[in-house]
Formats: structure tokens, sequence, C-alpha cells
């Protein structure tokens, strides 16, 4: 530490007599000058000091020196006063001395060099701003595209079909004992079929009173399901039996005529015109072509139908098309399919050709939550002559007539 302070007290000292120097040669050049004008006035024969000539030009402004043109100065200043001070030292033979302020004035060199700034350093901030700023736009712009380009795409996907509450019109009495599975109305009266094991039965009903017209009870190994009537046939489905049942409807309490096979279990069944369409409980539907000429021959069994097709129900639903299960009652109604869905309140109405969900009824404002979970929901009926549409559920003590709801 001694010997650094020694070099710093040089400098400094060298400094000191430099600006000494200076100052005295300033005075001398000044007494120089007053001892000519003394001279000079004297010759003149005049005692009064020459007269100051006035300043014609105006004075100039003196620009501020620019950091980086003030940082190189100081550098030049600093590398002449090292330069005079290492050979003055070098002149006493300081060697080590010289060592350590060759090592302190690196340093402070270095720290000079650090902080001063960059000439080019402002234009190269300003443009990285303006690389960033434009960077960042583009991005955004992407950003953008990317959103609408989702957007769009988001609008082209369909929709879920929507949802549409039941109204009530009307309430009629329903057995309350009937596990109903099938049901249509035709010329104002009701038909429907009942399931369990030894209870299970097709019957006539006074739709306004709910009375029992005529009955006809299955055997007790069926376990009734679907019902359809096409013209003055009605047809009958059991659930693992893969058996349906066909009945002349003018007299039904006689027991079938006649039956077909099927290789699926029973759910539902309603027509078009071409087609039985039957549901087994999964989210497929399958469309038969009947044997037509075989009902005729009384006593004796039908053919078994051939499967034309088979049509998978889908809803969109979270981005994509889901199966639609436990597909149960049917009845086709304006060209679409009406599906009761088994243990929910929906009705689905489905495109027959695609298999989509177009619309979801909603029935289960209509009755009140049952203690029995069997109690669900089934049962559809269209009076296509009174353009009336009908719901009711298995157990359940009413039949509700509900404000028609079109697929369209």
């Amino acid at each position: 530490m001694p010997r650094r302070n020694t070099a710093v007290a040089v400098v400094r000292n060298r400094m000191l007599a430099d600006a000494a120097a200076a100052t005295y040669s300033i005075n001398e050049a000044r007494s120089r000058s007053r001892s000519n004008s003394t001279s000079s006035n004297k010759s003149s024969g005049s005692d009064r000091p020459a007269a100051v000539q006035p300043i014609t030009d105006p004075p100039k402004r003196i620009s501020p020196i620019p950091p980086p043109m003030m940082a190189r100065r100081r550098k030049r200043d600093f590398t002449r006063e090292l330069s005079r001070t290492i050979r003055s030292v070098s002149d006493a033979g300081g060697v080590v001395k010289l060592a350590l302020f060759l090592v302190l004035a690196l340093a402070v060199w270095m720290l000079l060099a650090w902080t001063a700034p960059h000439p080019h350093q402002h234009q190269h901030q300003a443009n990285t701003k303006t690389r960033t700023a434009s960077h960042s736009a583009t991005r955004a712009g992407m950003d953008l595209s990317s959103s609408s380009s989702s957007t769009s795409a988001a609008s082209s996907l369909p929709s879920p079909p929507p949802r549409v509450a039941a109204v009530p019109r009307a309430r009629f009495p329903h057995d309350s004992q009937a596990f109903t599975q099938g049901l249509l109305i035709d010329d104002g009266i009701m038909w429907e079929s009942t399931g369990l094991y030894g209870r299970s039965t097709l019957r006539q009903v006074d739709l306004s009173s709910g009375t029992v017209l005529q009955s006809y009870s299955l055997p007790s190994s069926d376990f009734g399901e679907g019902l359809c009537l096409v013209e003055d046939r009605l047809i009958q489905l059991t659930w693992q039996n893969h058996v349906a049942y066909i009945y002349d409807k003018k007299n039904f309490t006689s027991g079938p005529y006649t039956n077909f096979t099927y290789a699926t279990d029973g759910w539902g069944v309603t027509h078009d015109t071409q087609h039985y369409i039957l549901s087994d409980g999964s989210d497929t539907l399958l469309f038969l072509d009947p044997t037509v000429r075989s009902w005729q021959e009384s006593g004796t069994q039908a053919k078994n139908f051939r499967v034309q097709r088979k049509l998978q129900v889908r809803a969109w639903q979270n981005g994509a098309y889901r199966p639609v299960r436990m597909l149960n009652e049917l009845e086709y109604i304006d060209g679409h399919i009406y599906a009761n869905v088994w243990y929910t309140p929906f009705i689905a109405i489905i495109e027959p050709t695609s298999g989509l969900v177009r619309k979801w009824i909603d029935i289960g404002s209509l009755h009140p939550v049952p203690s029995n979970p069997e109690a669900t929901p089934n049962g559809v009926a269209y009076d296509a002559r009174a353009h009336k549409l009908y719901v009711t559920g298995k157990l359940w003590p009413l039949l509700y007539e509900i404000d028609y709801i079109s697929p369209y």
C-alpha cells in the first residue's frame, strides 16, 4: 500500500508542477504585454491607456462535447500523463514502483473504458427496440391469424343438438303398475306393451280414462318390449328371447298368429313404411327388410328378417361426435326417429340417414323424481291424424300430451 500511494503522489505532484509552470508562463506573458503597452504610450506622448477595441464578431456558441468525445479526451489526457510519469519514474530507477503503477493505471483505464458509452450504443439500442417491436407485432399478427383461424374453424364445426323442454298440454290417467315398454296411438286408441317376466302384456287402452279395454298376456318366459303398428298388424318384441310376435289388430287377444326372430336383444321397434327399425340398447339401430308374404301363412313362422343396414346414432358433444347408447322405445315421426334414452329424461330426435341427433326433448320436468329407480321415462306415441305427441314412463300414474316438437 505505501508504494502504491507513492506512485499516485508522484503523478499528482507532477500534474501540480505542470499546472504551476503553465500559470507562471501566463503571468510572464501578461507582464511583458503591459510593459510593451506602457512603452508604446510613452513614445506617443500620451499618458492615457490605449482604447480597448470593441468586439465586432459575435461570441461563438460553444457546443457541448458529446459523451463519446469526452471519454476519448479523458483517455488521451490520462495516457499522456501516464507517459510522463513513466519517464520520471524510470529516470529515478523505481522499477518496482513502475510495475505497481502500471497495474493501477491499467485498472483505471479499464474502468474508464467500461463506463464510457460507445459512439454507436444509442443507435444500436434504437435498432434493437425497433426489431423487438417488429418481432412482437409479427408474433401478434400470427397469434391473431391463428385465433381468427381457430374462430373460423370453430364456427364451421357443428354445434351440440339443442335441448327443448317438453311443455305439457294435457294429462291423462295411466296404470301405475304398467311397466311401459312400447306405446302407440291409432284412431284415438292407445296400444301399449308392458314388460317384466310373468307380467308382460299387450293391451288396448282408452286414452282419456286410462282404462284397459282388452289385454293379452305373454308367456311367463317372455319379457315384453317395443311395439309398432303396420297397417292392421301389431308387432311386439321380446327382450332376450329374440322373438317378435305379430298380431292381428282386430283379434289380438287370440295371440300372435306368427312371429319372426332376430339376433340381438329387443328393446324398441318402429317402422318407416319400408323397414322395421329395431333398437337393442346399444348406440346402433337395425333396419330390417320385412318378409310380408309369409305373414299371410297363418300359424306358420315367418322367415328371419334380413338386416339391410345398421345405423350408429351419434351426437356432437365436447368437440366430437359421440355415440348415444341405451336407445330404447322408438317412434317414427315426420321422417325422423324419436328414441327414449334409458335412465335419462331425454328423447333423441335422430336423422335416419346420418344417425345424427338433431334435438333433445327433455321431459324430466313433467314428472316428479320417483322413489323407484326403475320408474324411468319410456314411451313415445304420435297421433298423426290429430298431430299430437304423448309421453309417459314405466310405472308412471300419468300420460302427458306435450307440445309437438318438430325435428327441424
